[in-house]
């Protein structure tokens, strides 16, 4: 006999709707509906993150997301699914969604964020997040706050699997998950490393691989001080002369025997809308040395409305600025030349396809140039350049692993050099 062909996704949600007839979930309402909203949640992280999952694949991923309750909660087996038609990369992943020999499910969660099943994990995830909708919880008959906590803490290692499989070949993937996880941003634990605009995501690729071997971190182009770099970390907290408060994290931080240097990666914020700089009164304490006049200046016109920046996040280059300023005058890094490298994207378009206006790429470029002049000749050096200039260098470099990380590095994330 012929083996019978794979069903479509229509012919999948009308078995799902047979084989889960008469059961409700804890709302009293259809299960059908759950499963429905999960393979619409999964769709949606498909097309989110698009590199997560091969385009050829995704289809048995939404198989699987509306069939991956049926073989926990019906009479249906493993079986049973192959003999309907169902290629075993679908029948894989049910099985990997199924629990049925009552293990704790933390372990669970575990086990399959660590299979590496990138479709499994996005349909967990979906189905977690479909579980832990506040529109849903509240038509719940009683709270379990238990409930909730057991799915925010899955929902983080499921995150943290995702943001794993987002990193290129080439980075150490322990060391930047583990930076990032201890990072007070919260950029893993929250998904937003995996947003399409995520300039994190772009930081921690481009300058991962240096992690265990900052001596191959090449010069920055006209940024002299970063040769010979004896240690690069990500999300590094810069301390202000005082304990309380929130203190500057900047993307890189890269410290050679003669400079410490401050990155700040931005991709798709410089063409989004502002809102008006937070400067408290802390930064008025007089701590900041005689070098520093022309920072504090701008500090000064940025909180009064006046220095006149609608795509540069100015007020934040200042923190940065204060922060690494006290930085070397501690003794980690005392007697070291402070430097911010402001380093930026230019995405021809957002990520649902529509145009970044070419108006407000050339604004931004004015904005950190009239920035540049404004500090120039205090303590802290500005430097600024582009992805675009950044990966022209490297992959211009003698060094083929280098050159095929750029490569990558454009390719994954859109960036011409």
């Amino acid at each position: 006999m012929p083996l019978p062909t794979s069903p479509t996704l229509d012919e999948t949600l009308a078995f799902v709707t047979r084989a889960h007839a008469g059961q409700v979930d804890k709302a009293g309402e259809p299960y059908v509906g759950h499963l429905v909203r999960v393979r619409e949640r999964t769709c949606a992280w498909l097309e989110r993150c698009p590199w997560l999952v091969p385009e050829g694949e995704r289809e048995a991923v939404l198989h699987a997301a509306l069939l991956h309750d049926v073989v926990e909660d019906t009479q249906t087996t493993q079986d049973d699914l192959r003999a309907m038609g169902y290629p075993e990369a679908v029948v894989a992943r049910v099985v990997a969604l199924t629990r049925k020999d009552g293990g704790a499910y933390g372990d669970k969660i575990r086990a399959l964020a660590e299979s590496e099943d990138v479709g499994a994990i996005l349909i967990k995830l979906a189905d977690n997040e479909d579980n832990s909708d506040p529109a849903r919880v509240a038509r719940l008959p009683v709270p379990a706050p238990e409930r909730a906590a057991r799915y925010r803490r899955s929902m983080e290692i499921l995150r943290t699997a995702l943001a794993r499989a987002s990193l290129l070949p080439s980075v150490p993937a322990d060391r930047v998950i583990d930076a990032l996880g201890a990072a007070p941003g919260g950029e893993i634990a929250s998904g937003k490393f995996l947003s399409p605009e995520s300039s994190s995501a772009l930081a921690a690729n481009a300058f991962g691989p240096f992690l265990a071997d900052p001596a191959r971190l090449p010069q920055l182009p006209n940024v002299p001080e970063c040769a010979g770099a004896g240690s690069v970390a990500l999300e590094a907290v810069v301390r202000f002369p005082w304990a309380g408060g929130r203190h500057p994290c900047l993307d890189v931080l890269v410290e050679t025997e003669t400079a410490l240097l401050g990155i700040e990666s931005k991709r798709y914020e410089p063409y989004r809308a502002k809102s008006a700089p937070d400067l408290s009164d802390a930064y008025d304490r007089p701590v900041w040395g005689e070098r520093m006049g022309r920072y504090e200046a701008m500090r000064d016109d940025l909180r009064a409305g006046a220095a006149g920046f609608r795509r540069l996040d100015a007020a934040q280059l200042v923190k940065h600025a204060f922060g690494l300023r006290s930085a070397v005058h501690r003794e980690a890094h005392e007697g070291k030349t402070p430097l911010l490298v402001y380093l930026y994207a230019e995405p021809v378009s957002w990520p649902d396809g529509a145009a970044v206006p070419r108006e407000a790429i050339d604004e931004h470029r004015a904005e950190i140039a009239r920035f540049a002049d404004r500090v120039t000749g205090d303590e802290v050096r500005f430097a600024a350049l582009s992805y675009a200039d950044l990966l022209a260098c490297w992959g211009a470099s003698e060094d083929a692993r280098l050159r095929e990380h750029a490569g990558a590095l454009a390719a994954r994330f859109g960036l011409a050099p």
